[in-house]
């Protein structure tokens, strides 16, 4: 099963910000209830390691307190010019997302598992973008301030990641509470 490490973050102005993504054949939204911080993909798993993977999430919560990420413009991956995801970012929390993720890649790392090469920048995936695509660039250059509003972080996922012809379709295989 093909699975990831992340944070749940959902607040309305996300929601609503996703559905005035424009109609475009090229652009895939997100599903509004599967927006998430991944801390750390880890794809293909045998079903037997997850008592496992859910252990080290245990381990890296341990003793990390609950914080308040406020979601915060929107952007692209690899430019807004040329977007191939389209995201919102994280103002304040980012830090504190971003130990928790070396908490993560390190309990995971020990496991076996290989190091992330490129630098964690958190954000939340709105939306990915087939070819060229000027209504995607036009929406991220129109929100790049926008303000999406704040979501208290309690709990860590191991997440199954189901894909579907209609995209990706996300569930808990545990959940992790930060103290």
């Amino acid at each position: 099963m093909r699975v990831f490490a992340a944070v749940l973050v959902q607040t309305e102005a996300l929601r609503a910000l996703i559905s005035r993504l424009p109609a475009a054949r090229q652009l895939k939204p997100v599903a509004p209830e599967s927006t998430h911080v991944t801390l750390k993909f880890l794809g293909e798993v045998p079903e037997h390691r997850v008592a496992h993977l859910c252990g080290a999430l245990e381990r890296a919560a341990g003793g990390f307190g609950s914080f308040l990420v406020a979601l915060r413009g929107v952007g692209a991956f690899p430019s807004a010019r040329n977007p191939r995801v389209v995201w919102a970012g994280v103002g304040e929390g980012a830090e504190r997302l971003e130990e928790l993720q070396r908490r993560v890649e390190r309990e995971m790392v020990a496991l076996g598992f290989q190091p992330e090469r490129r630098r964690f920048k958190p954000h939340v995936t709105l939306a990915r973008v087939k070819g060229r695509c000027a209504e995607a660039a036009e929406f991220v250059r129109r929100n790049s301030a926008a303000e999406l509003g704040e979501v208290r972080v309690g709990e860590v996922h191991l997440m199954r990641s189901l894909l579907m012809p209609s995209g990706a379709r996300y569930s808990s295989l545990c959940a992790v509470p930060l103290e």
